[in-house]
C-alpha cells in the first residue's frame, strides 16, 4: 500500500479521480436544496440526479469515437 503512494502516476490518477468524484458527490448533495423551493418531489430529484450520469456516458462514447477518428488524444486534451 505504501509503495502506491510513492508512484507519481498513481497519485496523479488518484487526484484526478478524487476531484471528479468529489464534484459529482457535492452536486448530488446540493440538488435537493436547490430544487426544493420549486416544489419538486423525490421522483423528480431521481430523474435530475440521473441526468449527469447519462451525460457522462454519452460524452465518454463521443470522446472515444473522436479519439479513434483522430488517432490521437492530444488534440482533444488541448480543445477540452
Amino acid at each position: 500500500m505504501i509503495t502506491l503512494f510513492k508512484n507519481l502516476r498513481y497519485i496523479a490518477v488518484l487526484i484526478a479521480f478524487s476531484l471528479c468524484f468529489g464534484t459529482f458527490k457535492g452536486f448530488s448533495v446540493c440538488i435537493p436544496f436547490m430544487v426544493k423551493p420549486f416544489g419538486f418531489d423525490s421522483s423528480d430529484l431521481a430523474v435530475l440526479g440521473v441526468g449527469p450520469i447519462i451525460g457522462g456516458l454519452i460524452g465518454s462514447i463521443l470522446v472515444n469515437r473522436l479519439v479513434r477518428k483522430l488517432k490521437s488524444l492530444k488534440p482533444l486534451v488541448v480543445i477540452l
